[in-house]
């Protein structure tokens, strides 16, 4: 729980969150919003104030008691008058009320500004709020968050292409879009049914408007940069288009399509939702429509706007394949942030948040209907359960590439503090003592090609063996912009906690003793440079660096 589930939220409070949300799910049996020991010991004691997710509760008297501050819609009868009510009958005691009316109050003076700021709500209530200038931003992180999988011949980015056609429904809207109905209940497809620029259920944000792939790639052509655009936006492969007049004009496909154009672009649109589990990695209608353009034209690019990983498995060593994004879920400039990198206009530097398996099976964990899953893997998920089994992964966690290339050297790492100290009482966000400095680690990164670019650096730790951890774990990434020919220096504080290990029996956070394998690379799998360091914990502390770099 503490290494793996609470961590984010950990780093959430201490950068200034003001809430969290219990789910709806039971943890050993006992609903998450009624569960003392998530809502009190670990959430109010070492986090802060609980708000329920929306038909959490159950029992709303058993909430109270557990920890929950506050049921905002009363779903569960804890409105105002309900809690009075239990007052004045003792149910409630009034020192329990009291305590959540302070977490309460506390939250909003930290965080509300004097009514006087706020706008009346009679003239809000219908008002269209669009900054234009937000779509800049929208458009440039868009961009930064595309990741560039494959690029053969470095065909990416485009050079003055003649032709470009367009294959799939996920280059257009749909019909009835764009903003997919709310549903947080039904399982509605392992595809969209049109360009997915953003999540479902809950996460499904209303898109005022979209700019979808092929809006942006028309506009593109219209301006002038001399290059025609054909469309096939269906993922049926052998539908064909009504003959011409007159027979002038032979009927459309995939292949008289692909055949006529330079370069071919496949749309494809993984689908998830709150709700429902996905049914598969690799939805089958997709990689046929893939397959087949690869057939018909020698140089396709495949772009996924998925919600989650993708196996690609089927498609994704074929010669004709010759560049893939991962672009994910992109928001209202998706279709221009796509092209801007498809053209060049930006360096891709996203990297992937998850690892791509060469099959499904590769995973572990299994798909839990309901309604008793357990969480068996542990600490093993993602990456660390591939280092851990061994398995080559297609694409590792925080895979990327660039239109540039970038050399690591100059591995330190330097002693900031002493790591002995006694840990303090628990304030909100956990032991202070758990965020003193104890290391920098630095490297410099050099841009040895030809263009401007983003270089991800990210530094993986690796436990003494005593400490049974994964092999390596993620504490620290920096996004850093290098001209070409230029080095720049990039740097990571590691704290306290980023060197412990939860102790179950304790019940407290345990500094590891022994030697740390350090390193600092492009991915979970790229070792660009490696080190160690020896922290010993016996009432002295004791540290000692190795300078072993790999080239």
């Amino acid at each position: 729980m503490h290494e793996l589930y609470l961590w984010p939220w950990i780093d959430g409070v201490q950068a200034g969150l003001g809430s969290i949300m219990c789910a709806m799910m039971r943890i050993n049996g006992t609903l998450a919003c009624e569960n003392e020991q998530m809502l009190t010991q670990l959430l109010r004691q070492e986090l802060g104030f609980v708000v329920p997710d929306a038909t959490a509760i159950l029992n709303g008297t058993a909430a109270v008691f557990a920890g929950l501050d506050t049921d905002p819609g009363g779903i569960a009868g804890m409105n105002a008058e309900s809690v009075r009510r239990q007052v004045r009958n003792e149910t409630i005691p009034q020192a329990i009320i009291d305590e959540h009316a302070r977490r309460i109050l506390a939250t909003q003076l930290n965080y509300n500004g004097p009514a006087s700021s706020y706008p009346n709500v009679s003239e809000t209530t219908n008002l269209i709020v669009r900054d234009s200038s937000s779509q800049t931003l929208i458009r440039q992180i868009g961009a930064e968050s595309i990741v560039l999988l494959k690029n053969e011949n470095n065909t990416l980015p485009f050079k003055s292409p003649r032709s470009i056609a367009v294959f799939g429904i996920g280059a257009t809207n749909r019909p009835d879009g764009p903003s997919f109905p709310l549903d947080v209940y039904n399982y509605l497809g392992d595809t969209y049914p049109g360009h997915l620029a953003s999540g479902g259920g809950s996460a499904g944000t209303p898109v005022s408007y979209l700019i979808t792939p092929l809006e942006a790639l028309n506009a593109r052509a219209a301006n002038g940069t001399g290059f025609n655009v054909l469309t096939f936006t269906t993922n049926n492969p052998l539908l064909n288009s009504p003959p011409g007049i007159g027979g002038l004009d032979p009927p459309y496909s995939v292949q008289s399509i692909g055949e006529k154009s330079e370069h071919c672009l496949v749309f494809l649109g993984a689908y998830s939702k709150e709700g429902a589990d996905r049914r598969t990695l690799a939805p089958e209608e997709e990689d046929r429509l893939v397959k087949n353009v690869a057939v018909a034209c020698g140089s396709t690019i495949v772009v996924m706007n998925n919600a989650g990983a993708r196996v690609v498995d089927q498609w994704i060593g074929l010669p004709s394949v010759k560049a893939v994004l991962n672009a994910g879920l992109l928001g209202s400039q998706s279709g221009n942030a796509i092209t801007d990198v498809l053209f060049g206009d930006v360096n891709p530097s996203g990297r992937l948040p998850y690892t791509i398996a060469k099959k499904a099976t590769d995973h572990n964990g299994e798909i839990c209907p309901c309604c008793e899953c357990p969480f068996t893997e542990g600490l093993y998920i993602d990456y660390r359960h591939f280092d851990q089994a061994k398995i080559e992964p297609r694409f590792e966690f925080g895979f990327g590439l660039s239109y540039t290339t970038f050399k690591y050297s100059s591995l330190k790492v330097n002693h900031l503090s002493n790591t002995t100290t006694a840990l303090s009482v628990y304030p909100n966000g956990g032991q202070p003592s758990l965020f003193t400095p104890i290391l920098k680690v630095s490297a410099t990164i050099t841009n040895t090609g030809s263009v401007s670019g983003k270089e991800v650096a990210q530094l993986y730790l690796g436990f003494p063996a005593a400490a049974s951890s994964p092999a390596k774990q993620l504490r620290g990434f920096q996004k850093v912009e290098i001209q070409p020919g230029e080095t720049k220096p990039v740097e990571f504080v590691l704290h306290r906690r980023d060197l412990s290990t939860w102790d179950v029996e304790a019940q407290a956070w345990k500094l590891a003793g022994g030697k740390f394998r350090v390193v600092v690379g492009k991915s979970s799998r790229a070792e660009d440079l490696v080190g160690e360091f020896e922290v010993k914990v016996d009432g002295e502390s004791r540290w000692e660096r190795y300078g072993r770099c790999k080239m």
